[in-house]
């Protein structure tokens, strides 16, 4: 809101000004007034558009904010609210330790102060819900971040806020709700569009049941958080960076494209969901051996871009928005030595593709 209201002063200040200077002047305060009328009946129509706030925007600027409240370097959220994760963390402490403004929302104030305690869970009353997606915060070890949905169904509404518990009853993870959900609202009755929630996770819990508590013990629900198995560095592809050639390609369905930029990189082959817009979708499956290495890019909206070691009893992982080339390793304790695994990109909207950069002149190893 800032900008706005610093604007609107600006112009009324500058309004004054020639209405001061024009005062004595009937004829140039005529011009003035019919001036005004014609430029605020411009910008009428934009204005009229905040009776209508862009809730699915609001609700990122809040999870930005919950980042910042828990001093999480998670650049890709922050930049909803500020360029600089590192700027906004260093601007934002005093107001994030004093709770002022955002940082003084009930949902929001003293989570930090939250984690690591111990606290109860509610002896009957069951959420249903589900733990969707896990994905690493790139920029910050700590934390894991992750989402999916929840709903009270006795009393038929959503938390406002989602606890995340370890197996002893400790705080590990927070996470709010409000994330709008079209697939859950026509599933289930009740008031459950806003049913979808987003948080952090320590990331000490990956491959541990958690509960998922919501606000005001109302409800709660078991997870299981899977293992991330691969790690992520940004990193421009080169032949160097990766052995991964056509050989390893077992299947491919969909993945007939490239990305939206149509990337031409010397010496490798991009390969993706792009072939005629966002709203392509596919998958692909890979032989890979623990330690492979690939170069990979997403559309700047994610979710539906997962990663899945076929025969591994934990579901798929969300892949990261990489919205630069990053380079993907499979190397976690959970990789077998051997592998197949399925990148698959489900997302039909704008924003929502994804590519793979493999070498082609190598010969698989």
């Amino acid at each position: 809101m800032t900008p706005s209201l610093m604007a609107w002063v600006a112009f009324s200040i500058l309004v004054l000004s020639f209405a001061y200077e024009t005062q004595k002047n009937v004829k140039k305060t005529e011009v003035l007034k019919i001036f005004l009328i014609c430029l605020l009946g411009l910008l009428l129509p934009y204005q009229l558009k905040a009776l209508h706030p862009d809730n699915d925007v609001l609700y990122e600027k809040r999870i930005a904010a919950l980042a910042l409240e828990m001093r999480i370097k998670d650049r890709h959220q922050i930049s909803k609210i500020f360029p600089s994760a590192e700027g906004a963390l260093h601007m934002t402490e005093t107001a994030a330790n004093e709770n002022i403004s955002i940082f003084n929302a009930p949902d929001i104030r003293d989570v930090s102060e939250s984690i690591g305690v111990k606290t109860t869970v509610p002896i009957k009353n069951q959420c249903i819900g589900t733990l969707e997606s896990v994905t690493s915060v790139d920029y910050d070890s700590r934390y894991v971040k992750v989402s999916g949905w929840i709903f009270d169904p006795i009393n038929k509404s959503i938390p406002d806020s989602v606890k995340l518990l370890s197996s002893d009853f400790v705080i590990s993870g927070y996470a709010l709700t409000g994330q709008k959900r079209v697939d859950i609202a026509n599933a289930i009755r009740g008031k459950a569009l806003n049913s979808g929630f987003k948080g952090y996770l320590l990331k000490e819990q990956l491959g541990s049941s958690v509960i998922l508590m919501g606000n005001s013990q109302k409800c709660w629900l078991k997870a299981d958080i899977p293992e991330i198995f691969y790690t992520v560095n940004k990193l421009y592809p080169t032949i160097d960076g990766t052995d991964i050639t056509a050989t390893n390609i077992i299947s491919n369905n969909g993945w007939n494209g490239t990305d939206s930029w149509n990337t031409n990189i010397s010496k490798m082959t991009v390969i993706g969901s792009w072939v005629n817009s966002d709203a392509d979708v596919g998958d692909m499956t890979l032989s890979l051996k623990k330690g492979d290495r690939i170069f990979y890019r997403s559309g700047p909206k994610g979710g539906r871009q997962r990663l899945e070691i076929e025969g591994s009893p934990q579901n798929p992982v969300v892949l990261p928005v990489a919205e630069e080339w990053v380079q993907i390793e499979f190397s976690g304790e959970s990789v077998p030595n051997t592998f197949q695994l399925k990148m698959s990109d489900s997302g039909d909207g704008w924003g929502e593709w994804s590519a793979i950069a493999i070498n082609s002149k190598k010969q698989a190893k």
